[in-house]
């Protein structure tokens, strides 16, 4: 038997072979035409035909195998441009609100944020005051334009709970925070994130306060040549509706020539090509041995590193 699929192929096959006599038949799938299948003369028309419906089967199947891959790439490269352009909102949300510059008097000051492939809900910000300042950082979990879109309600809120609450101390901004994010993601949006964050109040005779539930800070004394870090004992938010009985603020002090390292956990979760974790141990290190630096390069070093 053979099979040919045009009118050319039937010239071509009887120009080269001369049958003496042929059954041909026509391959059809309902009213398509697939092409033609030619059996000797002597061919069992029972055989032929079997033969014949298995064949139009076949090349039916493949020409719908053969559309689904070319309707799924489709499909997967549409998917793919779109999370492209959410991952660029995403990034652009992320890097847009964040303090390009940043400058309190009785601190040196160096800030940044590189975002991932797969954008997070990294937020940081610095609010001046009369005798310091705020600091706010969080991560929000998940990736994309969702965890932008909650980073953005979170800078929201900070900005507007630290202009209209001066005096709070940063366990109620933290509160306060837990109950707007709470509102949105669960009630609103209907998702399930939440997020870590930390509220500082830092005053320029050295005191600091402490609120939240995010990456422990780092100090490195420079009195001790060592670094410490400040357990922070505070619940994630947008989980629960009220976490005051569960957050509490913590004082510590800056001496002269100490270092604060704020950061995300994507510092201390960073792999190398062997997929090594870069780790807490290795921040330490690197601040330890960029003590004497300032403040800029301490923070090229840690990216670098």
């Amino acid at each position: 038997a053979v099979v040919l699929n045009d009118l050319q192929g039937v010239k071509d096959f009887l120009a080269r072979d001369s049958p003496s006599c042929l059954i041909a038949l026509p391959l059809t799938f309902e009213r398509q035409a697939l092409g033609l299948i030619a059996f000797g003369g002597e061919a069992d028309p029972f055989v032929c035909e079997a033969v014949r419906s298995q064949l139009s089967a076949a090349l039916q199947l493949g020409a719908l195998h053969a559309r689904v891959v070319e309707e799924t790439a489709l499909r997967e490269r549409l998917a793919s441009e779109q999370l492209l352009g959410e991952l660029a909102v995403a990034r652009r949300i992320q890097t847009a609100l964040i303090p390009k510059t940043v400058s309190v008097p009785g601190l040196e000051l160096a800030v940044g944020m590189q975002p991932a492939d797969q954008v997070g809900g990294d937020y940081f910000d610095v609010f001046n005051t009369d005798d310091g300042c705020w600091i706010g950082i969080g991560d929000v979990t998940g990736h994309g334009l969702l965890a932008g879109m909650i980073m953005l309600m979170m800078q929201s809120a900070v900005s507007a709970l630290v202009n209209g609450l001066p005096d709070a101390s940063p366990s109620r901004i933290v509160s306060q925070l837990n109950r707007v994010l709470r509102l949105n993601i669960r009630e609103r949006l209907g998702e399930a994130d939440h997020a870590t964050f930390a509220m500082l109040r830092f005053r320029s005779d050295g005191r600091l306060m402490l609120a939240g539930a995010h990456e422990d800070p780092i100090v490195y004394r420079v009195a001790q040549g060592r670094c410490e870090r400040i357990a922070l004992g505070g619940v994630w938010l947008g989980i629960a509706e009220n976490i005051e009985a569960d957050t509490s603020d913590q004082n510590a002090r800056l001496e002269r020539g100490d270092i604060l390292l704020l950061y995300t956990d994507g510092l201390i979760e960073a792999r190398s090509a062997t997929n090594e974790e870069f780790g807490i141990e290795r921040v330490e290190q690197v601040l330890c041995s960029s003590a004497r630096a300032s403040a800029a390069t301490i923070y090229e070093n840690l990216v670098s590193a």
